[in-house]
C-alpha cells in the first residue's frame, strides 16, 4: 500500500475521514470517534494534560493536590465527557443549528462503547 491519500469515488480507495485529516495535519484537534480504542486513549491523554495543569496550578498556589482534589477533578471531567458525548450524538450543534451530516450508525456505536 502506498502513502498517497485518495478521495472516495464509487466506493474505491476509501480512507477514514480521521486518517485523511491527520495525514493533512497531524496536529489537527479531531477526536477519533470512529474507533473506541483510539477515542479512549485520545481522551485519556487530554485528561492527563488537564490533570498535570491542575497540579501545576495548585503547586504554584502552594495548595496540595491530594487524592480528594484529584478525584473531584476527575469527577468533573467525566461529567463534562458525558455532555461532549451527548453533543457528538445530537442532531444539532450547541447553538441550535441542525447538523448537515448525520453521525453514522457505525460511529454512533463506537461513541456509545466509549460512553460505557
Amino acid at each position: 500500500m502506498d502513502d498517497k491519500i485518495y478521495f472516495i469515488k464509487d466506493n474505491a480507495q476509501q480512507i477514514p475521514v480521521y486518517d485523511f485529516i491527520k495525514a493533512m495535519d497531524p496536529d489537527a484537534p479531531i477526536n477519533p470517534t470512529h474507533n473506541f480504542e483510539l477515542l479512549k486513549a485520545h481522551r485519556l491523554k487530554m485528561y492527563d494534560k488537564a490533570e498535570q495543569e491542575y497540579i501545576a496550578e495548585r503547586t504554584i498556589n502552594r495548595v496540595k493536590a491530594g487524592d480528594l482534589e484529584k478525584s473531584v477533578l476527575y469527577y468533573g471531567w467525566l461529567k463534562n465527557e458525558l455532555q461532549i458525548i451527548a453533543q457528538w450524538l445530537s442532531d444539532t450543534y450547541p447553538n441550535g443549528e441542525k447538523k448537515r451530516i448525520k453521525t453514522s450508525s457505525a460511529i454512533q456505536m463506537e461513541i456509545l462503547k466509549y460512553e460505557r
